[in-house]
């Protein structure tokens, strides 16, 4: 294992009735507390208390949360864990057992096991396999019709090699899914039978297509843990406009396929949990995809799922999902974060309306361009909550599951070891957490910035990638959505920034306006030196200030920043749109005739994004 940057752990583990805590620092030891704790709330609260003065005392800001599988304790005790911590690992007794046999010592306390096998083993908690990147659909939101890999299967033997050393080595779930449709491939029963015989969480991602009766029932029989159904669409029309199926799979197959499925996991395999996932665009339309754009939308979708599933309970005779079946519809989509809203008809079966993503910047407008970050944050790699890795069918290693072309390559399964590309990626992490140095070509166009553009001055676009470099950047206006803009400018790199003040503005406003880097220039002074002038993603703006903007300084990029396109996968950037937190207080505050200084805007825009931020262990 390479250095790694310190983090904790928490191993929690049900017994009798109690509950052993352990802890660990991976610069240092791991202890266990010799007392238990009760299975009720006050246990709980013991138990949460005892977890924050931990993180507390070590100063942690990274940490890893374990629990053992061992209902009715950890059942209960996971949605708490989960909702105050973020992902939680889940660790069935048949994996920690072959951690016991790699650490060759024996255990009273099997928290203490946990921690140390954590500590020991593996740092990737989440792995990625892609069983074939060859796709049933060409979805118009998806990058698999611009793909370049070669399509081709993973052979069953490497694939089961990587994941029986990810099982001795690793705590951490694995997900089937990445590019192209898992149940096309014949040997995916059996890969799901050996992972679930080893203890190991996992998630199979599906459009449905290939899911026929015998692959289902194969499927669930083996202990098929959890299934993501990616139906994305509405409707019929939907379905062949936006998924463009090839021509052997239709509508009513692939509904067909759903509700066997469905029937079968009733039958076969009542713990096992079932999303059927459809997209929302309430916020982001890539290629015009509209699936779901309001709440009354989203109603109706609920509504014809829960005819569905009542459809399928009444064909088997089964009163005990019928009686379970939620009645309700009621469902408010995100709309002012990257967020997704889940809907749940029965405790192992909900409908999640997932938010339209944009595949590393893809889906650009003609009149759109990134601007390049230079440095930033990775949501996906090191701040998700889990650390990631993907094995591409070619066996590649990335760091990515939106790279689907391979650009964040650490590694080859048929060249190293699991345990050292885990080290590589872990080196990078860490390398993201001391410096935000991105590590990753293709990453300095995920975290860019997405901006439209009015005018490109004397600026050309050559490539078809249509990214831009820039260094100095004049942000108009002086608002809270201004300070926004170059907030989130300034976390990709922009290290210039400076602010235009419109002439009607307050004399005091440029006078007084104390802002990060700030230099307040007014509209008609701004220094030659200026490559582009930004406008916040909410304002209003006039043909009028576009063109007075064009006269004045026409060898300058004249842009706005698209708030819909913006990366969901950095911090939260919908910070800037319209409705925002902080644009709602600013606005509130100045009906009532008060005015925000500029602290009281910085203020606003820190407040806000530390409770966002907290969600997922970030900090500003």
């Amino acid at each position: 294992m390479g250095q790694t940057k310190e983090y904790g752990v928490i191993g929690l583990v049900y017994n009798s009735g109690n509950w052993q805590l352990a802890f660990g620092i991976s610069t240092g030891e791991a202890y266990n507390l010799p007392d238990p704790f009760v299975n009720n709330e006050n246990g709980f609260i013991e138990i949460t208390d005892l977890i924050d003065e931990f993180l507390h005392r070590h100063s942690l800001t990274w940490y890893r949360v374990l629990l053992l599988y061992s209902p009715p304790g950890s059942t209960q005790l996971f949605p708490i864990l989960y909702k105050k911590y973020g992902p939680v690992i889940v660790v069935y007794p048949q994996r920690l057992n072959l951690h016991k046999q790699r650490l060759g010592k024996h255990y009273d306390n099997k928290s203490l096991m946990l921690v140390e096998a954590a500590l020991t083993g593996l740092t990737t908690d989440l792995l990625l396999i892609e069983t074939t990147n060859a796709c049933t659909f060409r979805c118009l939101f998806c990058p698999q019709d611009t793909m370049s890999r070669k399509k081709e299967r993973l052979p069953f033997e490497t694939a089961k090699h990587v994941v029986e050393e990810y099982a001795a080595t690793g705590l951490g779930g694995i997900a089937f899914h990445l590019m192209g449709e898992p149940t096309s491939n014949p040997y995916l029963p059996d890969l799901i039978h050996l992972v679930s015989q080893l203890g190991i969480e996992h998630t199979l991602t599906t459009n449905a297509s290939t899911l026929t009766r015998n692959v289902s029932t194969a499927l669930l029989k083996n202990g098929l843990h959890r299934t993501q159904i990616s139906v994305q669409t509405t409707n019929k029309e939907q379905f062949y406009a936006y998924k463009r199926p090839a021509p052997k799979y239709t509508y009513e197959q692939v509904l067909e396929n759903i509700k066997f499925f469905i029937q079968t996991k009733w039958q076969y395999a009542p713990d096992s949990e079932i999303e059927i996932h459809v997209m929302d665009n309430s916020l982001y339309q890539p290629r015009g995809v509209k699936s779901v754009i309001n709440d009354k939308e989203a109603e109706k979708v609920v509504r014809f799922w829960n005819d569905f599933l009542t459809t399928a309970a009444l064909e088997i005779d089964n009163k005990a999902i019928l009686r379970q079946l939620k009645k309700s519809s009621k469902v408010t989509l995100a709309r002012e974060r990257w967020d997704n809203v889940n809907f749940k008809f029965e405790p192992t079966i909900s409908l999640k309306f997932k938010m339209a993503g944009h595949w590393i910047q893809n889906f650009l407008k003609n009149d759109e361009i990134i601007i390049r970050a230079r440095r930033g944050t990775c949501h996906q790699i090191i701040f998700g909550g889990y650390n990631q890795m993907a094995i591409l069918a070619n066996g590649d290693a990335i760091m990515c599951c939106f790279d689907y072309d391979g650009n964040t390559m650490i590694g080859n399964i048929y060249d190293d070891d699991l345990s050292e590309i885990d080290r590589r990626s872990n080196d990078i992490r860490n390398r993201l957490i001391d410096s935000n140095e991105l590590p990753f070509e293709i990453c300095k166009r995920c975290l860019g910035i997405r901006i439209k553009c009015f005018s490109m001055g004397v600026y050309r676009i050559s490539s078809p990638q249509k990214e831009i470099d820039l260094q100095n950047i004049a942000v108009y206006g002086t608002t809270a959505s201004s300070l926004t803009a170059a907030n989130e400018l300034s976390h990709i790199g922009i290290q210039q920034l400076s602010y235009i003040r419109e002439d009607s503005m307050a004399n005091e406003v440029g006078n007084n306006f104390s802002l990060p880097l700030s230099v307040v220039h007014k509209f008609q002074e701004l220094e030659d030196d200026i490559e582009a002038i930004i406008f916040p993603a909410e304002w209003d703006i006039t043909t009028k200030i576009i063109e007075s903007l064009k006269h004045k300084y026409p060898n300058k990029i004249i842009a706005q920043i698209d708030v819909v396109a913006l990366n969901n996968f950095d911090r939260p950037r919908i910070l800037a749109a319209k409705g925002s937190p902080v644009r709602k207080v600013a606005k509130s505050q100045e009906s009532k005739g008060i005015s925000l200084t500029s602290q009281g805007r910085q203020s606003l825009w820190t407040k806000q994004c530390r409770r966002i931020m907290n969600m997922f262990r970030w900090h500003c």
